[in-house]
């Protein structure tokens, strides 16, 4: 226990970084306690604290998986591995694992996706909201401070591919965000909360400047009260999380490469 509140105050007095300041391995490994060090995976890709411990995901070392998520419990008990996860992993929060998999391809190669969550207690994965749409796939993902999550990703829309966002309330209600991101699916590098503001961090060209958008929240009309902001543990864990794209299939090449940095090119053809 001693180990956890120790991880979960330097971390939340670190200040964040961007995301090209070193590798997610080198801000997290380094940090976790000693029977994190001892999970199966071969790069940590994001933690989180949760009301048990921390969760924690990454690259497996199994050969049949890619991603894989564990809770470290806060007593010194055995880790416990989350509900499998599929394509991408999105997430990393104290509530659990986000991510996406294509559940189907339609007679013109469409894919449809689910976004779900593997809660932290190891129980079956749940689909994150049934009102989000079958061609969307989350990329990025934080959580407000309602227990909602906000998702940035793609979404296949009449034979076209372009960038969307969407607000997911703690009940699985989902509504679509105003927001404007090109005519082509950017790569999101990076996204943060900022006050009534989600701000995203985007790159339009392999070799383009990255640029910033700002994406409203919540209407004139929808004023919640304020109250008690993520943790910055898992702001952190989930704005630092090495890309992958969506799309990437189940083969252990392709997704190296990904984490590697796969450009845009590559990132169209894995669809």
């Amino acid at each position: 226990m001693l180990a956890v509140v120790s991880l979960l105050a330097s971390l939340a007095m670190e200040p964040a970084c961007a995301p090209d300041e070193g590798s997610v391995d080198d801000v997290f490994e380094a940090e976790l306690p000693g029977d994190a060090h001892r999970l199966p995976l071969t790069s940590v890709t994001g933690v989180a604290a949760s009301a048990h411990g921390l969760v924690v995901g990454g690259v497996s070392t199994d050969a049949d998986l890619f991603w894989d998520a564990w809770l470290v419990p806060a007593d010194g008990g055995a880790a416990r591995r989350l509900a499998p996860i599929g394509n991408n992993l999105v997430a990393i929060d104290g509530a659990g694992a986000l991510w996406t998999d294509i559940t189907d391809y339609g007679p013109s190669g469409t894919a449809s996706y689910e976004n779900r969550l593997s809660p932290w207690d190891g129980s079956p994965s749940v689909l994150l909201s049934q009102e989000l749409p079958s061609g969307f796939a989350a990329e990025r993902a934080v959580v407000d401070e309602h227990g909602g999550w906000l998702l940035a990703g793609s979404e296949d829309l009449e034979g076209a591919t372009r960038g969307a966002v969407f607000a997911v309330d703690a009940g699985g209600r989902a509504r679509r965000l105003p927001c404007e991101l090109g005519p082509e699916p950017p790569l999101f590098l990076d996204a943060a909360l900022a006050g009534d503001v989600l701000q995203l961090t985007v790159q339009h060209a392999p070799e383009g400047p990255a640029s910033i958008v700002k994406v409203p929240r919540r209407s004139a009309d929808q004023r919640y009260p304020r109250t008690r902001a993520p943790s910055p543990l898992t702001v952190r864990a989930n704005s630092r999380r090495a890309w992958c794209p969506a799309r990437c299939r189940h083969s252990k090449d392709r997704r190296q490469a990904a984490l590697a940095g796969a450009s845009r090119s590559s990132r169209i053809q894995n669809r």
